[in-house]
């Protein structure tokens, strides 16, 4: 498929200074791809070229699509795994910050050590508004990039509980010298399940400016109960069709047992955890995908159902009921838990 007119335009931008406000299914990881495959194609040494990437998953991707055009010496990764290659390279123990689980430490290790610093001139950013203190300073103050190409979305910033800030997003668009575009053509969502989310969003006074390129959808409302859930799969496609969204992961086991009880195959992963193939596997295999609303971040499906506890509410929470009703393409059920009755107190008998 050929680029939009909107996309090749942010491809071939020539700031020094762009940041991409990508809204949902806009196209963000084709356009990063093209401009990559642009620099190249202009001469730009591939050992001055990073493109930092949300997750592992997500950098595999981008090597894949560019396919034959990817050079050695290009860096593709997380911002993590890029602090780890410029400490190792230097010959410093990162051991013990990965054993623990204590990756944010890496960048105070780099400060430590300026000398393991890689001077970067071209760094490509994605997921930006899902980016730390640590990490900015690190990609902004510590590597001090010629130029740099970020992309991102304050309305899809769903990570506050890691340490994530998308004010700095913000912040970043307002200097005077950086060029903003706005890739917001979504080719995903049916008009009516973009409304929708939009609707959403706007209960946080948010908003979404997004224009939905594909007509339809159907969105239909009600109560979170199996019941309702087994009715529309086995009347709208197949298994394999269908994503239930959860917030943790005892209510996604909940459900796949009672899945299972109505003899519904399903199966849940966490993205960070599998592969591009085991996700291609398990997104082909004939069953019910059920995840959290974080793992289903960059994942689309045709039909989602989206379980919601009650009175679940917040301005993060809205961005996380936009990205969970922006996964889906033709279906979404937007499922709300009952509210559960409490059982009368049992009154003793008093002698007077």
């Amino acid at each position: 498929m050929e680029l939009s007119k909107l996309q090749k335009e942010i491809v071939n931008a020539t700031e020094p200074y762009i940041v991409v406000v990508a809204s949902a299914a806009a196209g963000k990881t084709r356009v990063l791809t093209e401009r990559v495959r642009k620099m190249l194609r202009d001469g730009t040494d591939p050992k001055d070229i990073a493109v930092i990437t949300f997750t592992n998953l997500a950098a595999q991707e981008l090597k894949e699509r560019l396919a034959g055009d990817y050079k050695d010496g290009i860096y593709i990764g997380t911002i993590h795994s890029l602090a780890n290659y410029m400490l190792l390279s230097h010959g410093i123990d990162t051991k013990a910050y990965l054993d623990n689980d204590k990756f944010d430490l890496l960048f105070a290790a780099v400060k430590k050590n300026p000398q393991c610093i890689k001077h970067i001139r071209h760094i490509l950013l994605d997921e930006a508004q899902d980016t730390s203190p640590e990490e900015y300073e690190f990609i902004f103050d510590i590597i001090n990039p010629v130029t740099f190409f970020v992309a991102g979305d304050y309305n899809q910033s769903i990570y506050s509980f890691k340490g994530c800030d998308p004010e700095l997003f913000n912040q970043l668009m307002e200097q005077p010298d950086v060029t903003v575009y706005n890739l917001n053509e979504n080719y995903r969502n049916g008009n009516n399940i973009l409304n929708f989310a939009k609707k959403i969003l706007s209960e946080s006074y948010a908003f979404d400016k997004s224009v939905a390129m594909r007509p339809g959808g159907t969105v239909w409302e009600g109560e979170a109960t199996i019941e309702n859930l087994k009715n529309w799969i086995q009347r709208q496609g197949e298994f394999k069709d269908w994503a239930v969204l959860c917030t943790t992961n005892g209510i996604i086991a909940e459900i796949r047992e009672q899945l299972e009880a109505l003899d519904i195959p399903s199966v849940s992963f966490r993205q960070g955890e599998v592969t591009k193939d085991q996700l291609e596997e398990m997104m082909n295999s004939n069953c019910v995908k059920v995840l959290t609303y974080w793992s289903a971040k960059g994942l689309e499906f045709p039909n989602v159902a989206a379980w919601k506890p009650k009175n679940w509410g917040g301005d993060e929470t809205c961005r996380v009921n936009y990205v969970g009703a922006t996964r889906a393409k033709d279906i979404l059920l937007w499922m709300e838990e009952p509210h559960k009755k409490k059982k009368p107190i049992k009154q003793k008998s008093k002698w007077f």
